[in-house]
């Protein structure tokens, strides 16, 4: 060992000491995107790399977290007709060029491949397996029926041929507008399947309202081409705002996910988000959970028989807001139950749109009362007016200590007179949960980007690229500029055992200027 390490070490366990003291908090580490230790881009004009992206899965098992990059506007062969690609990881973290090159089964104009890409394992093997949405699929006359693809992992990783199809069986039913894993919902050893599906102009009076979230359970058998009209199980929304400008839904389905095991039965549960849903307040959003047990899911669902509920309780906050990930699950407080983490970027809590991220903490009754923000177990706010703090989230174990953290994306934060250059930040957790509330200046970790109307922090991910047992933080800029406008950018940072301030070294100052009501 190094005299440079010991000496880490050493100032580790004294930064920790401070840190437990309750009048002060060191002050976070702040880095650059130059400390970053992978970056990706494709220079195309308006193509936004990144806007869907991955880092938690590991396709050929061989210990290190892959990393899949999704470009729905990328042009392969036509017009938007979207494109992703699979880097594998290694002891020096992602590959420097693209491992695989995923371009959509149906070429098609504004198809819009790669909208969603998530990993899970669904038929139990070793290796993890990449979902992939095309919301604009054209199956015959049904335009834009939407479809999401399986592709299995294996030794070699993915080989570029999906293995199952899921289309949304109905015209415009945009079906992979989101996809994603949904735990393990019956417990019975496979990841389950949780697909969104969520047409703009349903309730319009020519057409029925098909807005559903549809889930499959895993199993070894998922093969061939299908249909929604199989699902396992399906939810409907209920709501929809004919007189809007164009006749819309709530949104409902345009975010689903896996909330984790939020009463600690042994069986996981989902989520579906529903932004522009009115319940008291116009477009206030709102968040439904179902729990899942032995046998499923249970009835069909509907909002009014979800086990859980969230609201903003402010108009216009679009609570779970569609386009990003603003709603992550993990174990927070280390208690054996799932928690769940809500962003509402729009929401104004003390100035205009500084947004709100909420989380609230699982039990062996669930999570609670009904949530809205002010009975969350936890509450952060964006620093500065605009900030949008909760535009993306999601839980990891950034300094390995086994306890899951959050970070966050802020993605009109102002970095200078670059106004909407935008930030993510990262709270740790411990087994009394998240650490200070607040503020998102009492952040543990943040980086800012650096180049105006980038919106770094529109996605984030996170996996153990390089294998040390630390995860590395995932953040894109998807409107980032390089010759050509809007390319969009993509970087990984390393995770680290112990947060030392910027450029920390022995005989350095620590920084101690955040103080802790």
């Amino acid at each position: 060992m190094s005299d440079k390490q010991f000496g880490r070490i050493l100032l580790g366990v004294f930064l920790v000491s401070l840190v437990s003291a309750p009048a002060l908090q060191a002050g976070g580490t702040q880095v650059t995107l130059d400390d970053a230790v992978w970056d990706f881009a494709q220079d195309q004009l308006e193509v936004y790399v990144g806007e869907s992206a991955n880092a938690t899965g590991d396709f050929n098992n061989d210990g290190y977290a892959d990393v899949v990059i999704g470009s729905r506007f990328y042009n392969s062969g036509q017009y938007r007709s979207g494109r992703v690609w699979v880097f594998y990881g290694s002891e020096n973290g992602p590959s420097t060029t693209p491992d695989l090159t995923i371009n959509p089964p149906q070429v098609a104009m504004n198809g819009f491949f790669g909208e969603a890409v998530a990993t899970l394992n669904v038929d139990g093997d070793e290796y993890d397996d990449l979902l992939i949405g095309m919301p604009n699929y054209d199956v015959n006359a049904n335009w834009d029926e939407g479809a999401v693809f399986l592709y299995y992992g294996s030794s070699s990783g993915l080989d570029g041929s999906y293995d199952w199809k899921v289309t949304g069986n109905a015209l415009y039913a945009h079906t992979g507008i989101d996809a994603a894993p949904a735990g393990d919902i019956d417990d019975d050893g496979y990841d389950d399947i949780i697909i969104g599906a969520m047409r703009y102009d349903s309730c319009n009076g020519t057409m029925p309202i098909i807005n559903h979230a549809y889930v499959y359970m895993g199993s070894d058998s998922l093969l061939g081409d299908t249909t929604v009209a199989t699902a396992d199980w399906y939810a409907m929304g209920d709501q929809c705002n004919p007189s809007a400008p164009i006749p819309r839904d709530a949104g409902f389905g345009m975010n689903v996910g896996f909330a984790g095991d939020v009463n600690g039965d042994g069986y996981d549960d989902i989520f579906v988000g529903a932004p522009r849903y009115d319940s008291g307040q116009v477009d206030e959003g709102k968040l439904f959970v179902w729990h899942g047990s032995a046998t499923g899911l249970g009835d069909t669902g509907s909002p009014s028989n979800a086990d859980w509920t969230a609201e903003s309780d402010q108009a216009n906050a679009y609570l779970a807001t569609a386009s990003q990930t603003s709603v992550s699950s993990g174990d927070l407080n280390d208690d054996g139950y799932g928690d769940l983490v809500v962003g509402s970027r729009h929401y104004d809590y003390l100035a205009n749109l500084d947004g709100v991220v909420a989380a609230w903490y699982g039990s062996g009754t669930g999570l609670g009362d009904n949530g809205t923000p002010s009975n969350a177990d936890w509450l952060a706010y964006g620093a500065a007016e605009g900030d949008q703090l909760g535009a993306n989230l999601t839980v990891l174990d950034y300094n390995g200590d086994d306890l899951d953290d959050l970070l966050v994306g802020a993605i009109g934060h102002t970095v200078g007179l670059e106004v909407g250059a935008g930030m993510a930040v990262l709270w740790l957790g411990s087994g009394d949960g998240l650490s200070f509330d607040g503020s998102s200046s009492y952040a543990d970790w943040v980086v800012e980007g650096d180049q105006a109307a980038s919106y770094l922090g529109w996605s984030l991910s996170a996996g153990d690229t390089d294998g040390d047992g630390y995860e590395d933080p995932l953040i894109v800029a998807p409107y980032y500029d390089l010759v050509n406008k809007d390319a969009g950018k993509v970087w990984t940072f390393p995770g680290e055992p112990v947060i030392f301030s910027e450029n920390f070294e022995s005989g350095d100052t620590l920084r101690l200027d955040q103080q802790v009501p």
